[in-house]
């Protein structure tokens, strides 16, 4: 329990420096996948935050040792109850990590699309002049508006609507949770809520993947070459830590 509080510890302390070095990096006006990749940093903070505080309650319910059903069960049950709210919280939180990824992936789409078909030079006076909306002539694509900056707002509105909607069905779950039961028996329906949309989001993580391969082999093929084995074996992580999540927690 030790070692798994100071790796969390240390990841969490890594997690602001990169976040702190991603907008350091970052133009005034960030692209979309720059704020995706934040917010994807900003959900493993708060998962990690979320398991410290369960982490440090059983490290306590451990020392007690014997005294637990006396001093906390008899005495201090508030104890026990903060424990049993925020573990499924810890749960949920980790999931917004999951799903910030997937919608950074989708974000990809954009640039990949934007950049199809035109010189380094071009991409750059696209993205440097994103506010103008008439159309441009290219060298190798026929005439065309630069939608970029609108597209990207759309993928970060998509996100934080889809975020919002998650994070209320997460808390009415807890709700009616706290409301019709002790936290302790809970009924198998409650896990079936928790797991049907854990599941569709894990179909959406793999569908949103497979197709950023495609574009990056079709239209990034020195980037696909040279980062596929290691962005595959990153997806592959993640989907396994996604499914036992899944499997264990609900």
């Amino acid at each position: 329990m030790l070692s798994s509080i100071f790796l969390q510890l240390f990841i969490l302390v890594k997690a602001f420096k990169k976040k702190k070095a991603m907008k350091e990096y970052s133009d005034e006006e960030q692209p979309t996948y720059c704020v995706l990749a934040v917010m994807v940093v900003d959900c493993v903070q708060l998962n990690l935050i979320m398991g410290l505080f369960v982490q440090f309650l059983r490290l306590f319910y451990t020392l007690i040792g014997n005294n637990f059903v006396s001093f906390v069960l008899d005495k201090h049950y508030w104890l026990y109850f903060i424990y049993q709210v925020f573990f499924p919280i810890t749960s949920y939180t980790m999931e917004f990590v999951f799903i910030s990824q997937t919608f950074e992936w989708a974000a990809m789409y954009n640039v990949i699309i934007a950049q199809k078909g035109k010189l380094n030079e071009e991409i750059y006076f696209d993205t440097v002049n994103s506010h103008l909306k008439e159309k441009r002539t290219y060298k190798n694509i026929p005439p065309q508006r630069n939608n970029t900056r609108t597209s990207e707002l759309c993928y970060l509105w998509v996100f934080i609507i889809s975020f919002a909607v998650k994070a209320i069905y997460t808390i009415g779950i807890i709700i009616v949770q706290l409301s019709c039961t002790d936290l302790v028996d809970l009924p198998p329906i409650y896990g079936y809520l928790s797991m049907w949309i854990s599941v569709f989001e894990i179909i959406l993580m793999v569908i949103v993947f497979a197709y950023l391969m495609c574009l990056m082999h079709r239209y990034q093929n020195y980037e696909f070459n040279r980062l596929w084995k290691n962005l595959t074996i990153y997806f592959f992580l993640i989907f396994l830590a996604y499914s036992l999540s899944t499997f264990i927690f609900t």
